[in-house]
């Protein structure tokens, strides 16, 4: 048995371990944040209401056309 090889294989192993664990990791604080960020959201529009869209309103009257509304 050579010592070099399995001495490779296994660090290729834990290269493989570390970016699979990386990667779950990554995964699971992005999916975390986006179920926080719209439970957020669902609250602040229970909060506040329809007072958000009063503003919104206000808004798009004040504003001049732009390009974006092309």
């Amino acid at each position: 048995m050579d010592l070099g090889q399995f001495a490779a294989g296994f660090g290729v192993a834990i290269l493989l371990y570390l970016a699979v664990a990386v990667g779950i990791g990554a995964l699971s604080i992005w999916v975390l944040y986006t179920i926080i960020w719209r439970g957020v959201r669902r609250g602040l529009r229970e909060y506040y209401g329809g007072q958000l869209d009063a503003a919104r309103t206000v808004d798009q009257i004040r504003r001049s056309p732009g390009p974006r509304d092309w």
